[in-house]
């Protein structure tokens, strides 16, 4: 069988399963749709007929998205059943436009962002909004700062009454994050932009050697002093956009790239293997074989991906200044750029954590948001009690926030097992 998942969405009561044929942009795709009730399923061929690069998938009400470019302009394709052929969202084949992100709504409308870059590469952000048969509710513009450089962009859900826009910034062609910005979508009132860089977010810094991180701070406050932007720049992975409770949450991961090495598949930072559910994280435990990196095969460790820190932003509005959570991850490289923990929230407290070799990691947020709280450690128990580890797969499995308070965890190791008084071997 030569389909490859490329994509899953859960919606309450479906879930819908994306398979492409071969690795390639021109092949269309098998849409599997799993009734839960009742267990059937539903198989669609979902013809484009297109040369088309597969960046964004999701689902609003009946009608799936399919979020890419043709030709190097962006392009959404809207799917439904119950139609003859896919329908072309129009407005959107342009030049020097990007798609940032493509989000359905709770109420079923969809959100798509773009970003601009115009003449003297100043940039806009342009949001619209569609209901799910993709006639147009909103169209908003918003000016970006021409210092900077958006990197990253997502929406909310709308579970809150405000949309939100959230994401990564820097500075010219570069691909560093200078920090974070963020804003209230309100089409029909000024839309000012929160930047907040790196340096400025709490406990970010706490990953480098204390010494090392006074010396940036210090720093850092001395540039703003002097009218100027701080120069401090990181690596990062925005993962998703989520609203609990009353609050916006933006997880994001630290990493350290290889050199030489295209480490963003398509070389598109927006890109993302099985582009899935807001319910869940973008990425799938269970991958086939030969789809993790089409342009990341046959590294040596060396280039490998190292991932430095899971970073947590609470925003107590679309307005408000961020509040930062960390964890530090210890040498978790990786074959290409991935998540690698998660988090959840107990009341209003973040937890975060991963996998690191046979135990789980994990941080609590400290209720002092001067203190720099310890990491705690669980080891993964084995199957059967008895039962002795001889090797664990660093580099396979990882964790995920499941649901309510619980995460789920997978990996592949060898144990030695006795049963009935004799000895074998095997993998789980």
């Amino acid at each position: 069988n030569r389909m490859n998942l490329v994509g899953f969405e859960y919606i309450p009561g479906r879930l819908y399963l994306l398979f492409r044929e071969s690795q390639t942009t021109y092949y269309n795709f098998d849409l599997i749709v799993v009734n839960l009730a009742d267990r059937s399923t539903q198989t669609d061929k979902v013809g484009f007929d297109l040369n088309f690069q597969l960046t964004h998938f999701t689902v609003a009400g009946t009608t799936a998205l399919f979020g890419g470019y043709i030709n190097s302009e962006p392009a959404v394709l809207l799917f439904n059943h119950s139609s003859d052929k896919p329908k072309v969202l129009p407005g959107l084949f342009t030049q020097n436009i990007s798609l940032l992100d493509l989000r359905a709504n709770r109420n079923n409308s969809f959100n798509v962002l773009l970003v601009e870059t115009r003449r003297g590469n100043s940039q806009r952000l342009i949001l619209r909004t569609f209901d799910e048969f993709g006639n147009l509710l909103i169209d908003d513009l918003v000016e970006i700062d021409p210092k900077y450089t958006l990197l990253s962009g997502m929406t909310s859900r709308l579970v809150l009454d405000d949309m939100m826009i959230a994401g990564t910034y820097g500075e010219g062609h570069g691909k560093e994050v200078l920090g974070f910005y963020s804003l209230k979508v309100d089409p029909f009132a000024d839309q000012a932009v929160l930047y907040s860089d790196l340096p400025s977010v709490a406990h970010f810094m706490d990953y480098l050697p204390e010494k090392k991180a006074k010396k940036i701070l210090a720093k850092a406050s001395r540039e703003k002093l002097a009218g100027r932007k701080p120069r401090y720049k990181a690596n990062l992975l925005p993962i998703r956009l989520e609203e609990i409770g009353k609050n916006y949450y933006l997880f994001a991961e630290a990493f350290h790239p290889p050199s030489n090495v295209t480490y963003y598949p398509y070389g598109n930072p927006n890109w993302n293997y099985y582009y899935g559910s807001p319910y869940g994280s973008p990425s799938n435990p269970h991958r086939p074989g030969g789809y993790d990196a089409p342009n990341y095969q046959d590294q040596l460790r060396n280039n490998e991906v190292r991932m430095v820190q899971s970073v947590v932003l609470r925003f107590r509005s679309p307005v408000a200044s961020p509040e930062g959570v960390t964890l530090t991850y210890e040498d978790v490289r990786r074959p290409m750029l991935d998540q690698t923990g998660d988090f959840l929230t107990r009341k209003d407290s973040v937890i975060l954590a991963y996998k690191y070799k046979a135990e789980v990691v994990y941080l609590t947020e400290s209720e002092d948001p001067m203190a720099r709280p310890t990491a705690q450690k669980t080891a993964i128990r084995l199957v059967h009690p008895t039962d002795v580890l001889k090797e664990d797969d660093e580099d396979a499995g990882g964790l995920r926030h499941w649901f309510g308070r619980h995460f789920y965890t997978w990996g592949y190791r060898r144990v030695k097992a006795t049963v009935e008084d004799e000895v074998e071997s095997r993998y789980e």
